[in-house]
């Protein structure tokens, strides 16, 4: 019994900190045949993985070491990412449902993601700015260049200072390491020192490391 014991405390880490994923999805539409998944697996390659949809249904699964931001491409037309079949979201190990609509990727459906849920809700700030700046885009006057710049000023204002509050979060790497380049070096590497074990050895918080080592 005392063995049993021991070999399950050994093999509770393991089971706790998994670093497989397991993605199922919902489809509607019918001109997909396909749908690519695009992410760094564990070992820091980059996949692009196929997927049949068969049936309005499509599954993959991976290895990754942590919650990070991946790429889901259907039947794209426009080479840019307005692409109408061209979406996003936070991808993590465990068990992952998604739900798509041909044509509307932007509106993916996750379930699953913890990390995913955590961005909705700093998505209730960011996302009326995102909507006013696109609309500014679309509309331009004058003055449109500065009430553009003001705008994602403003977005990186709020997903900087969500970094800052909250070191532990699995989107605070992420968020740094895509403004580490508008900010001084020195706020970067403060805010990087503030993160988690966890964090620092995350797929952001390695190229934040590996910038931080190159340029102090």
């Amino acid at each position: 019994m005392k063995a049993t014991n021991f070999t399950l405390v050994l093999l509770f880490p393991i089971f706790m900190f998994s670093q497989d994923f397991k993605l199922t999805g919902d489809f509607s539409g019918k001109n997909t045949e396909i749908i690519v998944l695009r992410y760094t697996n564990l070992i820091g390659n980059y996949v692009s993985d196929t997927m049949k949809v068969e049936n309005g249904k499509f599954h993959t699964s991976g290895k990754m070491s942590n919650a990070q931001r991946v790429s889901i491409i259907g039947n794209t037309e426009l080479k840019s990412m307005e692409d109408p079949n061209l979406g996003d979201f936070f991808l993590e190990p465990g068990i992952i449902k998604v739900i798509l609509k041909e044509d509307d990727f932007k509106n993916i459906v996750v379930t699953g993601s913890s990390t995913q849920d955590e961005l909705k809700l700093l998505e209730k700030k960011t996302k009326p700015i995102f909507l006013k700046v696109d609309s500014i885009s679309k509309n331009r006057s004058g003055n449109s260049t500065d009430l553009i710049i003001s705008g994602h000023e403003k977005i990186q204002k709020i997903e900087l200072c969500y970094a800052i509050e909250n070191p532990e979060s699995k989107l605070s790497p992420y968020f740094l390491q895509f403004y580490m380049r508008s900010i001084p070096l020195d706020s970067v590497n403060v805010i990087y020192n503030s993160f988690s074990l966890e964090n620092k050895s995350s797929t952001y918080g390695k190229e934040l490391m590996n910038c931080l080592t190159k340029k102090l």
